[in-house]
Formats: structure tokens, C-alpha cells, sequence
């Protein structure tokens, strides 16, 4: 009979202390993925400000090319004056 108490007894607090162990692996596994969750985070944003960026640069180019573009039209003879020579 007592043998079967000590056994039940030594059950129950290797189980409360695998409980315990698994609630700090939990707390470790929650702080993990909260780290995960804000380098996620950091990461959308940065990609989002190299899109930003890229878009600017895009604009930027396009707009000296229109430019140039214009500069190019405007030293071309127009059309009117050779015809009418």
C-alpha cells in the first residue's frame, strides 16, 4: 500500500516538474516568436522603403528623359521651314 502511494507521489512531481519545464519552454517559444514577429515586421517596412525609393528613382529618371527628350525637339528644325524654302 505504501509502496503504491510513494509510486503515485513520485509521479505526480515528475509530471508537475515536466509541467514546469514545458511552461518555460513555452514562455521562451512565445518571446521567440514575438522577436520573429517584429523582425517580420522590420522587414515589410524596409521593403516597402526600397519600393518607395525605386519608385522615386524611376520618376526621377523618366522625368530627365522627358526632359532631355525636350531639349532634343527643341534643336530640331521644324518641318514648316524646309517646306517653305
Amino acid at each position: 500500500m505504501w509502496e503504491k502511494i510513494v509510486d503515485f507521489l513520485s509521479k505526480v512531481f515528475k509530471l508537475t516538474t515536466k509541467v514546469e519545464q514545458h511552461d518555460k519552454e513555452i514562455e521562451k517559444l512565445n518571446l521567440e516568436i514575438r522577436d520573429l514577429n517584429n523582425n517580420y515586421r522590420d522587414l515589410i517596412i524596409a521593403i516597402n522603403r526600397v519600393a518607395d525609393r525605386q519608385e522615386s528613382e524611376r520618376e526621377k529618371i523618366l522625368a530627365l528623359v522627358e526632359n532631355q527628350l525636350l531639349k532634343f525637339e527643341r534643336r530640331l528644325p521644324s518641318g514648316k521651314e524646309e517646306n517653305e524654302k
